[in-house]
């Protein structure tokens, strides 16, 4: 296994113990208090520890020990299909990248206090002027019995307002808007640094996907774009909050609602919608959720899987899904 500054958990939670341990912890969840009835639970919980592991690896590493944390992992990867599927990256895209923010509580001033839980960072660069253009989403997940938002939303609220700040770029004449404007910006780069530099598809929730000229997808940024986040030079379009809440014992489909009360975007889920979203992401051949629109298709469509790209050689390259 890869053990070092980038895969720092593998070692840990690759054991067959811990995986047996974990995947066990996720079935009798999925069979037992949320009542999915999965043609294969067992594959199924295999498959959503994998994807939480290249998520979010030190959740599955507390999941080793007691509390919820095998049902924050449900509700992680629950939320990070369902935004990837509501809030598609733009045919522009140059790269996408997703932050734990349970690894940087320091930026929210210790355990304690309310932050959400992850960010995404969404990188495009304008056909016209060639300028880089960010786009922030702060999500929380809340997976519950019953629907639970309020809470969710004072952690968003906190997290868009302290990253708004944070991340915001320079000024038209060059001067920044804020005196740790820098510090912020490094430490944006250190989280997305972080992240496992395996070579996976998208579908797997890789931490970055970064897409070259060529429509390669790597793993790193480019020293380029490194560099304008580094130096400030990029437009910020939006810091926004998305809200996922899991009612699991609501048996019917909930009525959308496209915002909370304070204005967040609001995915809401109910059993129904958990069993679409687990029964996909349980295939031998996952598909892009971006593939599979809408989240209620007609049961007489039948989606197809993509066929996997040829190789040759030891080309190893992941080439662009999209």
């Amino acid at each position: 296994p890869d053990v070092g500054k980038n895969d720092m958990y593998t070692l840990i939670v690759s054991s067959s113990t811990g995986r047996d341990f974990v995947t066990e912890r996720l079935e009798k969840k999925i069979r037992d208090d949320i009542k999915l009835e999965m043609s294969d639970p067992a594959f199924t919980a295999e498959r959503l520890y994998n994807l939480a592991r290249n998520a979010t690896p030190s959740l599955v590493l507390r999941a080793l020990g007691l509390g919820n944390t095998t049902q924050e992992m449900l509700g992680l990867v629950t939320a990070r299909y369902s935004v990837k599927e509501r809030f598609p990256v733009p045919s522009d895209w140059i790269f996408e990248a997703w932050v734990s923010l349970d690894e940087h509580m320091d930026w929210f001033g210790g355990p304690q206090l309310p932050r959400a839980d992850m960010l995404r960072l969404i990188g495009r660069r304008n056909t016209t002027d060639g300028q880089l253009h960010l786009t922030i989403h702060v999500v929380e997940s809340k997976f519950r019995a019953f629907e639970d938002a309020a809470h969710a939303e004072v952690q968003l609220t906190r997290s868009v307002d302290l990253l708004c700040e944070a991340l915001a770029p320079k000024e038209e004449s060059g001067a920044e808007q804020y005196t740790d404007a820098l510090f912020w910006r490094l430490e944006l780069l250190s989280a997305l640094d972080q992240g496992s530099k395996k070579k996976i598809p998208h579908t797997e929730f890789p931490p970055m996907s970064f897409k070259s000229p060529d429509d390669t997808i790597g793993t790193e940024l480019s020293p380029e774009i490194r560099e304008k986040i580094r130096s400030g030079n990029y437009i910020l379009e939006c810091v926004e909050g998305i809200a996922c809440t899991v009612a699991y014992d609501t048996k019917e489909t909930i009525e959308p609602t496209t915002h909370t009360p304070q204005g967040h975007h609001w995915i809401r889920l109910a059993h129904p919608d958990l069993r679409k979203i687990f029964s996909e992401v349980s295939r031998k051949e996952i598909v892009d959720p971006t593939d599979i629109l809408p989240l209620h298709p007609n049961p007489d469509d039948e989606v197809k899987p993509k066929p996997p790209e040829p190789t040759t050689g030891g080309d190893t390259t992941i080439k662009d899904p999209d």
